[in-house]
């Protein structure tokens, strides 16, 4: 398999975007705050913890969620209190929900740079969509509008949807990307209620849920382990190892 997605061009690349100044404001911000995606699995998240991600996480809040053949979503940029509202009318027990509350680092303030987003939709009309925590080295420098996960999608991830729609449940191409974004997370859900990981032991499980890093809210660092004991999530079992190549059967 990778052999072949060599061959198509899906070669790793880290790029240079920024200069050696810019490269430790990017490591300085490592430690202050730069994002939070949080998944539940077994209970959904209180008010407190809205308001906790909300603090160092202002710019912009998104809810994704797969159920009945469809990712659902809603991104805002409003408060805590209306965005707790909305992910309690969207959850579903025994259903994966997925939040991401946003510091902008690359981009606009706006909708458009509110995670998730949409990764590919294909003609069958699933979808593929995608959350990220970090600050990515390719950056955004072909439209300084949009995020620098906007452009990293763009860029690297519509073709590789296209050819492979379920390559976010094959844990070799996972570690690829993985090694290539650095310190940097991402989950992708599709139609489906499928999910992938990249790079999860950056992770860390507090309370029956899933947090994409121990900075950008109170959390209790020393309870925290290290990181998840799973990759992937959802319905990854029904498929064998070939499947991840087919166009969501």
């Amino acid at each position: 398999w990778l052999s072949d997605l060599r061959q198509r061009g899906y070669t790793p690349r880290v790029g240079g975007v920024f200069r050696k100044t810019n490269l430790f404001l990017t490591e300085f911000l490592k430690g202050i705050a730069m994002c939070i995606i949080v998944i539940s699995e077994t209970k959904p998240l209180t008010l407190a913890s809205f308001v906790d991600f909300h603090k160092s996480n202002p710019d912009g809040a998104g809810i994704m969620t797969a159920h009945d053949g469809k990712v659902h979503v809603h991104v805002s940029l409003d408060g805590p209190e209306a965005m707790y509202t909305k992910y309690m009318q969207m959850y579903k027990p025994d259903t994966a929900m997925f939040l991401h509350y946003r510091m902008q680092t690359h981009g606009k303030v706006d909708l458009a740079n509110t995670h998730p987003y949409l990764v590919y939709r294909w003609e069958n009309g699933k979808e593929l969509w995608m959350m990220h925590n970090g600050i990515l080295k390719t950056g955004n420098a072909a439209n300084k509008d949009m995020s620098d996960t906007w452009h990293y999608i763009q860029d690297y991830m519509q073709e590789l949807s296209r050819d492979f729609p379920k390559w976010f449940l094959n844990e070799a191409i996972l570690g690829w990307i993985g090694e290539s974004i650095g310190n940097n997370r991402f989950v992708l859900l599709d139609s489906d209620g499928d999910y992938g990981i990249v790079n999860y032991t950056q992770w860390s499980e507090h309370d029956e849920h899933l947090y994409s890093n121990t900075y950008a809210w109170s959390s209790p660092r020393k309870a925290l382990p290290k990181y998840p004991t799973r990759v992937y999530g959802g319905h990854y079992g029904d498929y064998n190892s070939d499947d991840w190549r087919d166009l969501n059967n």
